[in-house]
């Protein structure tokens, strides 16, 4: 039962449902990090999602005027009650909500983080990779999750 009900949650989280409808917002906090570990840029299409992978192309429609843009999913949110989405102030302008700051949005994945070059970020396993794993290399070297794991398991 617990293997099931492990799978049955790892495929809802691998595969969300085709399209979800909700409230989205924008932000744009210029120079800071994101989840993701890269800088935020508001003029970029992109957005943050509570559980769609980094890297992840999702194709946002303001239901208000039918205006469409794909964004990228680059950080975590929102952690506004309510709300489904939180696009860069780039992608809300072309939406056409910046004046009222949400609207009601329909999001659909477009592709997984499985394109070339796309490689999510983690700089707080890095940070501990460089802490707590001995190496043979300089521990400034620890590049990935995968290594990480490799030399956990003594590998």
């Amino acid at each position: 039962m617990k293997i099931a009900l492990t799978a049955a949650l790892a495929l809802a989280i691998i595969t969300p449902a085709a399209a979800q409808t909700g409230s989205a917002s924008w932000y744009a906090l210029d120079g800071n990090m994101t989840a993701s570990g890269e800088r935020m840029n508001s003029s970029r299409m992109t957005a943050a999602h509570r559980k769609l992978p980094f890297g992840t192309k999702i194709k946002v429609t303001n239901l208000h005027n039918n205006r469409s843009v794909i964004v990228r999913v680059n950080d975590r949110g929102p952690f506004a009650k309510g709300r489904i989405l939180d696009v860069s102030k780039g992608a809300a302008r072309k939406l056409g909500f910046i004046g009222r700051g949400h609207a009601k949005v329909r999001i659909q994945r477009v592709s997984r983080n499985t394109a070339v070059g796309v490689q999510p970020q983690w700089p707080q396993l890095k940070k501990l990779a460089r802490i707590a794993l001995p190496t043979k290399r300089p521990a400034t070297m620890v590049a990935s999750p995968d290594e990480i794991v490799v030399a956990l398991a003594g590998s």
